[in-house]
């Protein structure tokens, strides 16, 4: 019959006899208990978020430890780098004249404008809150961080500078203040490192704190300020979370050097 999904007979399709035989002790599945090599090894099943914050704090500290000393760490980030950013974003207007009515000298005209001035807002350091990266550094700065870290937030936001046509700037946060306030457990499903979320497990709000962790002597001023993803008003994007989620459900980013930061650290040694 046409269209009909036959199995293929042959070497590459076991008997029944065969499976009966190869899997009933479980010694060639995974997840078998009686092979010498792995019946030891009964890890938990965790959730994606099961990590407790000191524990994925200890990691971004390790990860970004191994990348300031060791050649190799730091050279997989440098690579990506080079090969995940290159030049940048850039833009690269199209407009569909028919659909807006416009002729096709009228669209490129305008395509040309929106170029220019963008090209002009992206090469220049007011780009940056803080005035000291352009955009498209700050893309490469936060792919490295990414990296490092797990996960990077950018804020969205305006800023008033003298001279300056445009208000529109953009803040990266590292992935070391975005915490629970005042150091609270996780509560699932609500709260997970930084993170809240709606019933749906929709992120909400970030929870950022003022001052670095890592500024110890600020402790006692430490504060948090909450803020949501999407403006209440205008629905407009406040925060981009950029992370790579390799599990459903994951809240927060893994390292991307996590799986070796113990193997990289004995090759060090």
């Amino acid at each position: 019959m046409a269209g009909k999904v036959r199995l293929v007979a042959g070497a590459d399709v076991p008997s029944a006899g065969a499976y009966a035989t190869d899997y009933a002790d479980g010694s060639n599945v995974g997840g078998g208990t009686w092979r010498e090599q792995s019946g030891n090894w009964l890890p938990r099943i965790d959730s994606p978020n099961s990590p407790h914050q000191v524990e994925r704090e200890n990691e971004r500290a390790r990860s970004r430890d191994l990348i300031s000393k060791d050649a190799i760490a730091a050279g997989a980030i440098h690579v990506n780098d080079d090969h995940v950013i290159g030049t940048g974003l850039s833009m690269r207007s199209k407009l569909d004249h028919i659909a807006l009515g416009l002729t096709k000298a009228q669209a490129r005209k305008w395509q040309n404008d929106v170029n220019r001035r963008f090209e002009m807002w992206a090469s220049s350091p007011n780009a940056d809150v803080a005035g000291r990266l352009d955009f498209y550094d700050q893309q490469k700065l936060a792919l490295r961080s990414m990296l490092a870290s797990g996960d990077v937030l950018a804020l969205l936001t305006d800023v008033d500078v003298p001279g300056w046509p445009y208000r529109f700037a953009v803040q990266l946060i590292e992935a070391d203040r975005v915490c629970n306030p005042k150091r609270k457990q996780d509560a699932p499903g609500s709260l997970v490192s930084g993170i809240e979320m709606d019933s749906r497990g929709r992120p909400v709000a970030a929870h950022i704190a003022k001052y670095h962790p890592g500024l110890t002597a600020m402790w006692r001023e430490q504060d948090w300020q909450r803020i949501p993803f999407v403006g209440a008003r205008s629905q407009r994007r406040n925060l981009l979370h950029i992370f790579e989620s390799s599990r459903p459900d994951q809240v927060r980013g893994t390292c991307y050097l996590a799986p070796v930061i113990g193997k990289l650290k004995v090759l060090g040694r």
